[in-house]
């Protein structure tokens, strides 16, 4: 019995697979992160972008940094929500459900 694995074709649907699981998950991050990102008129959560490479998202506006990290009055007007680091808060609350995507996602990416 000879067995044939061709290395290059798993290679590819592996790379894939993580592809579209790395972007819906991404996708999710930011949906999951803007519930806790500051809204004035939808700028700032608007901005959120899958960076330059998969598994990098940003707030692309010249204003994120310092929502993120120095101002700590957020209005709570039009997001009860709002705080700073709005990616960790949402982290802490959502990164069960993250893995869990991300392993439904590349198991699905798989078949």
């Amino acid at each position: 019995m000879t067995l044939e694995f061709d290395e290059g074709a798993i290679s590819t649907k592996i790379n894939k697979a993580m592809d579209k699981t790395q972007f819906i998950l991404d996708q999710q991050v930011i949906k999951d992160s803007n519930l806790y990102c500051p809204e004035d008129r939808g700028g700032l959560q608007d901005s959120a972008i899958i960076g330059q490479q998969l598994g990098v998202v940003v707030w692309d506006i010249e204003y994120a940094k310092r929502q993120y990290y120095e101002d700590n009055n957020k209005s709570k007007d039009l997001n009860p929500r709002a705080s700073m680091k709005w990616f960790e808060v949402a982290k802490a609350e959502y990164k069960k459900e993250w893995l869990k995507l991300a392993k439904s996602e590349y198991k699905e990416a798989m078949k």
